[in-house]
């Protein structure tokens, strides 16, 4: 049987780093949102330099650009909330929640499948975009099985206490 306290701090680490990304991944999209809005608020003197990169603001500013970045940032949100009250009741020696681990595995799924749509419909392959969602689906899979180890460790010591 593991130590308790090695595995809540396994889970502490690794919970700490994925509102960290998160919080990133969110600054980033808000910046890239508002970078979009401001390209095309300025598009006509970006078309009388290069009409090509007009053409390619224009092309991807579409609602379901937006939409899409939206929901991302809501479910970063919810995420790392959810992951804020997983600290507070690991401070707590409370039993940890399981479901943002498995809402950012979910989401990064989703998004990875997104991608792959996204890329072959452009004939264009990006291998870090993918390996960067990968690894973030192992760290979410790390603390989920983390969890659950904490979990099997702390009836095991309940049923021996019995």
């Amino acid at each position: 049987m593991k130590s308790l306290t090695k595995i809540r701090q396994a889970i502490r680490t690794s919970t700490i780093a994925i509102i960290c990304i998160n919080i990133f991944a969110m600054v980033v999209s808000v910046l890239t949102t508002w970078g979009m809005i401001v390209s095309l608020n300025n598009i006509d003197q970006i078309a009388l330099t290069d009409p090509v990169l007009a053409d390619t603001i224009k092309g991807s500013a579409t609602p379901t650009f937006f939409i899409s970045i939206i929901i991302a940032i809501i479910v970063l949100i919810v995420i790392s909330f959810l992951c804020f009250q997983n600290l507070k009741r690991l401070k707590q020696n409370e039993m940890v929640k399981k479901l943002p681990y498995y809402i950012g595995i979910g989401y990064y799924l989703i998004n990875i499948a997104a991608s792959l749509v996204f890329m072959l419909s452009a004939n264009q392959m990006s291998m870090p975009s993918l390996i960067v969602q990968f690894v973030l689906i192992a760290l979410y899979s790390f603390t989920l099985y983390k969890v659950t180890e904490l979990e099997n460790n702390t009836t095991q010591e309940e049923t021996q206490e019995i």
